[in-house]
C-alpha cells in the first residue's frame, strides 16, 4: 500500500471504514476524502498517522468516520503543499 492512494467517498455523513487490525501500521502515499453533497470537492487529508479512537493515535488523526480497530495507517504525502521543483545548472 506504501504507493497507493486511497479515496473515502461518503454521502450523508455516512463512510465506509478502513479495518486496521491490532499491530497493523499501513502507510499509503495520500488520501482524500468527501462527504456528498456537503462537501463536493475532494480533500486531501494532511500527512500524518491516522486511526481509530482505539488505535492510541490523537488530535485531528482520530477518524471514528474513517477507521475501526487498533491498528494505523500513515499517509506520507499530501495536497495541501505543492511540489518544489528546483532545477540546477
Amino acid at each position: 500500500m506504501k504507493k497507493s492512494v486511497l479515496w473515502f467517498d461518503g454521502a450523508g455523513g455516512q463512510f465506509g471504514r478502513v479495518e486496521l487490525p491490532d499491530g497493523v501500521a499501513a502507510q499509503c502515499k495520500k488520501a482524500f476524502w468527501r462527504n456528498w453533497p456537503r462537501t463536493p470537492e475532494w480533500q486531501s487529508l494532511p500527512r500524518g498517522t491516522y486511526g481509530s479512537s482505539d488505535s492510541g493515535v490523537s488530535g485531528e488523526f482520530v477518524r471514528d468516520d474513517l477507521f475501526v480497530g487498533t491498528g494505523t495507517l500513515r499517509v506520507v504525502a499530501d495536497d495541501r503543499i505543492p511540489p518544489t521543483i528546483m532545477i540546477l545548472r
